[in-house]
């Protein structure tokens, strides 16, 4: 669970991303993610004032043994400017039993019809030689196309995180949906890479996936 902190962090939504130039209302989603491995609740929500943004996002996921797994992050911002943001970030997980902050700086921008995304933050806590997550790295890229009803909607988000001992974890998500700008539904997949003793563990999964925003 904590290895996964930026995997899924940020998703479609990233605090960043709309500049907050004046108090702005709460705004989030809410997702439901039935996949191979289990099924898994997904709800963001991201507001700001001034030059400040608050972006938080909650996992709750069941396996098919039943058991219960969370986990949490959340992004407070600091705008720089048309296209970055100095960010402080939270990890954490009640069933994991953990809080982990971390420091880095965030950058959005579009090419075309494409919106770019990238974050690369640090962990600032005392468990520096131990973690297997010193440097982590997030891209998000993402596009839709007006089909006339509905849209079309894919996104990809890849990760990487680094310690000192070099790569400890990968992973790549990939999203293709049909919906507006309320509802969504369409599948997902998804790749990691984990290091385990020094050996590389693949594991997959792939499902369909609803999404209400507001």
């Amino acid at each position: 669970e904590k290895i996964l902190a930026g995997a899924l962090a940020l998703g479609a939504l990233v605090p960043g991303m709309v500049k907050a130039e004046e108090p702005r209302v709460p705004t989030g989603a809410v997702e439901i993610k039935a996949t191979t491995s289990g099924t898994e609740l997904d709800a963001k929500m991201m507001t700001g004032i001034g030059q400040f943004g608050l972006f938080q996002r909650n996992f709750i996921g069941v396996d098919y043994e039943g058991k219960p797994s969370d986990f949490g992050i959340v992004d407070l911002t600091y705008n720089l400017g048309d296209h970055g943001d100095a960010v402080v970030e939270g990890q954490y997980s009640f069933t994991g039993g953990f809080f982990v902050p971390r420091l880095g700086f965030q950058a959005y921008g579009g090419v075309g019809d494409l919106s770019l995304y990238g974050i690369a933050t640090v962990q600032a806590d005392g468990d520096l030689l131990e973690s297997g997550s010193l440097v982590e790295l997030l891209g998000i890229v993402s596009g839709s196309k007006d089909l006339g009803k509905v849209s079309l909607y894919a996104d990809g988000e890849f990760l990487l995180d680094l310690g000192l001992d070099g790569p400890s974890y990968a992973q790549q998500e990939g999203r293709v949906g049909l919906g507006d700008e309320t509802f969504q539904a369409g599948v997902s997949g998804k790749a990691r890479q984990i290091e385990v003793d020094g050996v590389t563990v693949v594991e997959g999964e792939v499902g369909p996936y609803v999404q209400v925003s507001f």
